[in-house]
């Protein structure tokens, strides 16, 4: 980390707290050993989720594949298409979807560009990771500089 420091110091200890608020964050990236796809498909860390929710600008047809291949009841919203809207030909394959436990909807009218994914099981939030990959296979198993962090628990509660 770089941090410029002025006369008083204040700019160096400044982001000194912030990185320190930062170093118990469980972080994720496509690595050897795991990718993100696998991280979020498959998370080790949750014994048994029954609902997914993904939030992301841009959507691969292959990690909705894998997605509908584990049967749990999922929602996926994504949008960065209201300019150019999205193709009739994929949109007849995201209506096959919805009828595999899958409801996919987008927005017409306003971006949406977040990238969330949030695991619950009989209503109540089990793990949210937000950061910069999008549902797509390029952004999941690449060796792209893409990353994902685990919410604090604190945080969530009562969503």
């Amino acid at each position: 980390m770089l941090c410029l420091q002025n006369s008083q110091n204040r700019l160096q200890t400044h982001c000194w707290k912030f990185y320190n608020s930062f170093t118990n964050m469980t972080i994720y990236l496509n690595q050897n050993d795991q990718s993100l796809k696998e991280s979020i498909l498959y998370p080790k860390d949750i014994d048994e989720f029954d609902q997914v929710t993904i939030i992301t600008g841009y959507l691969g047809l292959e990690p909705i594949k894998e997605l509908s291949n584990l049967g749990i009841k999922s929602t996926i919203v994504f949008g960065m298409y209201p300019t150019e809207g999205v193709d009739l030909k994929v949109h007849k394959i995201y209506q096959e979807f919805a009828k595999e436990k899958i409801d996919i909807m987008y927005s017409s009218s306003q971006e949406v560009h977040s990238k969330i994914y949030l695991w619950k099981k009989n209503n109540q939030v089990l793990k949210i990771l937000a950061g910069s990959a999008n549902f797509t296979n390029v952004a999941l198993v690449s060796q792209n500089r893409e990353i994902l962090v685990e919410a604090d628990r604190e945080d969530y509660q009562d969503i």
